[in-house]
């Protein structure tokens, strides 16, 4: 891909809500599509692996007429990535090239952990990864918000994303509820009524601090994992997997398992919750996925390798009762859309609402049998997601 223009900055910003100081140390535009991208990549502080990167988005004219901006955040284990996949080789079908193809101005975040690859930190002393957490994505999404605010003034953005991504939107604007115009809350959560949910994640919340107080601050394993697991599903789904907790099982088996059903683990807060609905024994069935088009190669294209711990035990530990990121709630009156699913953090997010008292809330295509990542695999994804997403953006916020 032609590389545009590579500008080294130099640039020393230092933000006094923050405590950081940030430097913006490269930016190349690209073309992405008939689009422009921009990726400038941030420093922080002095410690070479606090580093992120930012993309922006947006039509290649020199004048720019936009409905609006808006920043979004990819969920656990993805990079900006995730926003620009396509199955179907137009740019336009991604998530960010359909907003920006409706004069959207897309900004969005690839997270410090993205940049750090499975095995760098046999080498390297990645401690400083016990300092990342919501917090300090709340940081970096805030210095994207003074991006923002140099290109659009006072005209404020929409926040958002995807899991996590919606998760730690609701952070920001916990912190800053003046500074942003609406909320897109795609399968995220922190907070629920439910008892026993409360109880799941205090037990995960536990064992993530128990992780951190022994000085695990990262994991490089299931990123990859997860991975292989695609990998071997797409190009030989017949064949016998090679892993050890899936012997006996084909390696499209082996995916549909991890996939469709519940798991005892930290990043699956209810014991409803899956990624998909689908079976994966005897016959391996999605019901609403577009398995080849879109879940093996959003994976391979979307995911990163290593996740920090902290980031988890802020999840389940906020989940559990804590209100550290959403004390503030009700001092924000902007707009909110509600992405939910029922198998994943659907109920959760209803239960959300009633903090969110002075917000005006579209609660969209609520539905029931959906798992936690299935709009964003759907065969007809573009109705399931990114319809309702523009409806919102342009009939109820800008």
């Amino acid at each position: 891909m032609k590389v545009v223009r590579n500008l080294v900055m130099g640039l020393l910003f230092f933000c006094h809500t923050l405590g950081w100081s940030y430097t913006i140390t490269s930016s190349i535009d690209e073309p992405f599509g008939d689009f422009l991208k921009t990726t400038m990549t941030v420093q922080v502080d002095s410690n070479p692996l606090n580093t992120f990167k930012i993309v922006r988005i947006r039509e290649d004219r020199q004048v720019h007429t936009y409905h609006g901006a808006i920043i979004l955040v990819p969920g656990l284990l993805n990079h900006f990535g995730f926003y620009e996949f396509t199955s179907t080789g137009d740019v336009e079908d991604s998530i960010a090239g359909y907003l920006a193809d409706r004069k959207f101005d897309v900004w969005g975040i690839s997270p410090r952990e993205t940049l750090v690859e499975s095995g760098e930190c046999a080498t390297t002393d990645c401690s400083v990864m016990n300092t990342w957490g919501l917090q300090s994505l709340v940081d970096d999404i805030t210095f994207i918000r003074s991006q923002v605010a140099s290109v659009h003034g006072s005209n404020k953005p929409v926040v958002g994303g995807f899991s996590l991504g919606a998760i730690a939107a609701l952070a920001t604007i916990n912190a800053h509820p003046n500074d942003y115009k609406g909320l897109l809350l795609w399968e995220g959560s922190l907070y629920t009524t439910d008892p026993a949910v409360i109880q799941r994640n205090a037990q995960f919340c536990a064992q993530m601090e128990g992780a951190l107080s022994a000085g695990v601050y990262y994991d490089d394993q299931n990123g990859p994992f997860v991975k292989l697991l695609a990998q071997l599903a797409a190009s030989d789904p017949n064949g016998m997997s090679p892993l050890p907790p899936f012997a006996g099982l084909t390696n499209r088996q082996a995916f549909a398992i991890l996939f469709t059903q519940n798991q005892n683990a930290p990043n699956f807060p209810t014991d409803q919750y899956v990624q998909l609905n689908g079976t994966a024994l005897p016959e391996v069935s999605y019901k609403y996925a577009d398995e080849t088009g879109r879940i093996y190669p959003s994976i391979a294209q979307g995911f990163a390798d290593t996740f920090p711990i902290r980031t988890v035990r802020d999840v389940n530990c906020g989940i559990a009762g804590e209100t550290t990121f959403i004390n503030n709630l009700s001092a924000f009156t902007g707009d909110v859309l509600m992405l939910k699913s029922g198998r994943g953090f659907g109920p959760l997010m209803t239960d959300l609402s009633t903090l969110l008292t002075s917000a005006q809330i579209r609660d969209d295509l609520p539905a029931n049998d959906y798992g936690h990542v299935e709009r964003y695999m759907h065969e007809n994804y573009v109705k399931q997601l990114l319809k309702p997403m523009v409806k919102w953006l342009k009939q109820d916020v800008f």
